[in-house]
């Protein structure tokens, strides 16, 4: 497990193995791959028809998350490299609860009731690390299995960085690739 600079310090992802792409280049680069959208909503069509987003069809869907997962993953390199507004505008707590210390957190999609979720760890002010992403078609994280796996990789996340005594960007600067 390593971690990938995105845009400078302010936004890194985890990579998982060395194999594969880091996490942020990862979900965007699915949620742009119709045939894996196409799997995802047939795999969770119950889901994606319980009524929370609303009557929605299998294309709509597909054509709605590559929209809007252009907008999102455009937000998030203009805030990242924005002096004025930065990554803490769109990044919140996951639970309001959340310890001050390598706060787990998640920016949604830009659009209202937006089902993308981009989870990343925050180091301090404006500094993310994306330990993974999900189309969330239900309530709750406990709701699906693909969810329960991001929360799985947060902590494990957590973990890491704790054992690597990471805390803030000084830190994180000496493992990023």
């Amino acid at each position: 497990m390593d971690i990938v600079s995105i845009f400078a310090d302010q936004l890194t992802a985890f990579r998982y193995d060395t194999d594969q792409p880091d996490e942020f280049s990862r979900l965007f680069s699915q949620w742009q791959d119709p045939q894996y959208l196409y799997t995802f909503f047939t795999e969770n069509i119950e889901d994606l028809h319980s009524g929370f987003f609303g009557a929605i069809s299998l294309q709509a869907a597909i054509r709605q998350t590559r929209d809007e997962a252009r907008r999102l993953e455009n937000t998030l390199l203009q805030l990242a490299s924005n002096t004025q507004d930065n990554l803490d505008s769109i990044f919140e707590p996951l639970r309001l609860e959340e310890p001050i210390e390598l706060t787990r957190s998640k920016a949604k999609g830009v659009k209202p009731k937006s089902w993308l979720r981009v989870y990343a760890i925050k180091l301090q002010s404006n500094v993310y690390v994306v330990t993974g992403g999900a189309i969330k078609l239900t309530r709750s994280m406990q709701g699906s299995e693909h969810t329960k796996t991001e929360l799985r990789k947060f902590d494990r996340c957590r973990d890491f960085l704790r054992e690597q005594g990471i805390s803030d960007v000084e830190g994180l600067s000496e493992l990023v690739l």
